[in-house]
């Protein structure tokens, strides 16, 4: 006589028994990732006292409600599979697709993917922004007239559109604070928003070393010559207080101390900003001594 299996199938977990094919007990959840309620369980196990868990998930899942039962062996498991309940591909896509669709949205309301959406948004408009300053300083009209009158509303659209931006910047400074506290305080809350973005998430970054950070962001130059100096870290604290010669050797620095933060905040969560504060104002004063 076969042992009955416990499986899980999707989104319900099934009793299966090789001697009884057919339906047997089970108990739906609400996600595959889930794991049906202690009591659910204990009703699973009891309507076959000796059902065998189908993987290590359902060993786990059992133990902790107090019903352990042993692993079923290839033998027990593929003889459960094969009377197990088969399922056309319409069902298979009636359940997979609305779970899918959950993941992903549980993915995008998650802080790394919002302050990704945030920095990569606030980064279009600034650009619009700048072609927009851009073409207003060469945009020449008379006082009255049509083009008198296009040139309001331009000027309304551009109120708006800094506007729009100034409430991204804030946006996107809370998030990054929220999710990198140690990185925002050291390189400013933009700039770690859009570290975090450029890198493809905040783990992704602690793993880099200080070197690559420190380019992080940068645009490649079209001739030869010497390598950027540094990408999104020239509009972090401090480096706009520097002469151009000496920007390159606080950026080093500053990666250095960027990726200490990151590693903090990625992992342990420890507040380590205030001695990198200390470390970056006292690098920071080195640098404006030596050109006097």
């Amino acid at each position: 006589m076969a042992p009955a299996v416990l499986l899980r199938e999707g989104r319900r977990w099934r009793v299966v028994d090789a001697d009884r094919p057919g339906e047997g007990p089970s108990e739906a959840v609400r996600f595959a990732a889930d794991v049906p309620e202690p009591s659910a369980l204990r009703r699973l196990v009891g309507a076959s006292p000796t059902v065998l868990a189908g993987d290590p998930v359902v060993v786990s899942a059992l133990g902790a409600a107090g019903v352990a039962r042993p692993l079923a062996g290839p033998t027990e498991f593929a003889r459960a599979r094969d009377v197990a309940p088969r399922r056309t591909t319409a069902e298979w896509r009636a359940l997979v697709l609305p779970e899918a669709r959950a993941a992903l949205e549980r993915a995008l309301a998650s802080p790394e993917e919002t302050v990704t959406a945030l920095a990569r948004e606030e980064d279009r408009v600034e650009r619009a922004r700048g072609r927009d300053d851009g073409a207003w300083e060469s945009f020449v009209g008379p006082p009255t007239g049509p083009l008198a009158d296009y040139a309001a509303v331009w000027s309304e659209y551009r109120i708006a559109l800094e506007r729009h931006h100034a409430d991204l910047v804030r946006r996107l400074e809370g998030a990054a604070r929220s999710l990198a506290p140690n990185l925002s305080r050291v390189v400013g809350s933009r700039v770690a928003g859009r570290l975090v973005a450029a890198a493809g998430g905040l783990a992704p970054l602690s793993r880099m070393p200080s070197s690559r950070l420190q380019i992080l962001g940068s645009r490649r130059r079209p001739g030869g010559g010497r390598g950027p100096r540094f990408g999104l870290l020239y509009r972090a604290e401090g480096v706009d207080t520097l002469p151009p010669d000496r920007q390159g050797a606080y950026a080093r620095s500053l990666a250095a101390m960027a990726v200490i933060a990151a590693r903090a905040d990625a992992t342990t969560r420890a507040d380590v900003a205030a001695g990198l504060v200390r470390r970056r104002e006292r690098r920071l004063l080195q640098l404006e001594r030596r050109g006097r």
